[in-house]
């Protein structure tokens, strides 16, 4: 491909990435903060139910390497494969707006999140194919800025709604099927390629990374820590604030305050920062300063009941969460070869989805075992623990970019 050819296709990706980034902010402040929100308020959803929501995306996760197999085996554009996605994730999110039992919401939310997580893989390889490799962060940060502008507005708009009336979760729900049409849109017009890289014969073989390379190995292992640590704590956050046991009793207004826009503005504002760094800064040395940023947030929170102290810990919250979400999304950009990143991803992502899987039913066993000054104590233990186990990897992961790069 001529120089000329690539700025095309990085300047049309970005273009229609940031479109992608405008709704997917409505459909975070969605899934994260509303689908739990009213399971509670409105149809008073039992614990299980609870749990089982916040774990919808890491249940699709665990699809990944099944579905990155499928669209190499279908040889589509990835770009269309994820506009499918989004398509039939609009289709969930419109039954669930007419539901009228607990069990027919749950569904229908559940399938939506899960249909609409079998993008991430799909995305990175178009992220790797299009982007120069020294501007993947920066580009993806303005992308996930400009979603956590959307998010923490939705976030602050929807929470007084919901105040005023709990019914006009009808129209939230409406305006994220819409947001997922406009995903949908969003990868049709984006340049990409088959999928490459991934086995057609066995839809599990890219699991083999995992022994076939170490640093690979080693890194989802500090990721399953950390993530157990994290994760677990999503659902509780929500549940402390909202269930009077715990002294609290929130407003919708101040958990959609609190929980959706403090989190979003700070992650919105240190995102392109974060972005910038991936590109220019040890990996491992941004993932410890996240780390540490979430231990404080997490022993701040769950420790106090004071919501402008709650607020100073989700901001911080939100501080670590603008760089671990680019890190996220994009970390095997350095350490796979680029038309195997999608191999890595998936597996990346199924071992996300375990862990998500997991995480919650952790947090609300702890939460009713030990209260949830105990939760954020344990949270801050595993985030640690995790710490140290990717410490060893610095120097190894200079040395896997460098190599990609010659």
């Amino acid at each position: 491909m001529n120089p000329a050819d690539s700025a095309e296709r990085t300047r049309i990706t970005y273009f229609w990435d940031r479109v992608r980034g405008l709704a997917g902010g409505f459909l975070e402040a969605t899934f994260q903060t509303f689908a739990l929100l009213v399971a509670i308020r409105v149809f008073e959803a039992p614990d299980f139910v609870k749990a089982t929501l916040p774990a919808a995306f890491p249940m699709g996760f665990l699809l990944a390497p099944l579905t990155v197999f499928a669209a190499a085996k279908m040889r589509r554009r990835a770009g269309s494969i994820c506009a499918f996605y989004a398509i039939l994730s609009a289709i969930g999110l419109t039954l669930a707006v007419g539901a009228s039992e607990l069990w027919i919401y749950v569904v229908c939310v559940l399938v939506s999140q899960i249909v609409l997580s079998q993008v991430s893989p799909l995305m990175t390889q178009i992220y790797a194919k299009n982007y120069p490799p020294n501007e993947i962060g920066s580009r993806f940060s303005t992308t996930f800025l400009i979603s956590a502008t959307v998010a923490a507005t939705v976030s602050y708009i929807g929470g007084r709604l919901l105040d005023f009336d709990l019914s006009y979760y009808v129209a939230i729900f409406v305006g994220a099927t819409l947001a997922t049409l406009v995903y949908a849109l969003a990868f049709l017009r984006m340049p990409s390629e088959t999928i490459k890289g991934v086995s057609k014969k066995n839809p599990w073989e890219s699991i083999s990374l995992v022994w076939k390379d170490k640093l690979f190995a080693w890194m989802l292992g500090g990721w399953m820590v950390m993530g157990l640590g994290s994760l677990m704590t999503f659902p509780i956050r929500i549940e402390y604030m909202a269930n009077p046991l715990y002294g609290i009793d929130a407003s919708n207004e101040q958990i959609g305050l609190v929980l959706g826009a403090v989190p979003m503005i700070t992650r919105l504002l240190s995102t392109k920062v974060w972005g910038y760094m991936f590109d220019h800064v040890n990996m491992i040395t941004l993932r410890t300063i996240m780390n540490l940023l979430l231990m404080i947030s997490l022993l701040i929170y769950f420790n106090t009941t004071n919501l402008w102290l709650m607020g100073v810990a989700t901001g911080i919250f939100g501080l670590a969460f603008g760089g671990g979400r680019v890190m996220w999304q994009l970390w095997v950009t350095k350490i796979a070869p680029p038309n195997q990143t999608a191999a890595y991803m998936s597996v990346h992502s199924a071992f996300t989805g375990l862990r998500g899987l997991l995480a919650p039913f952790l947090g609300y066993a702890l939460l009713h075992w030990a209260g949830p000054g105990f939760v954020g104590w344990a949270s801050a233990a595993l985030i640690g623990a995790a710490t140290i186990i990717f410490l060893p990897a610095r120097k190894v992961i200079d040395a896997r970019g460098k190599s990609l790069a010659a």
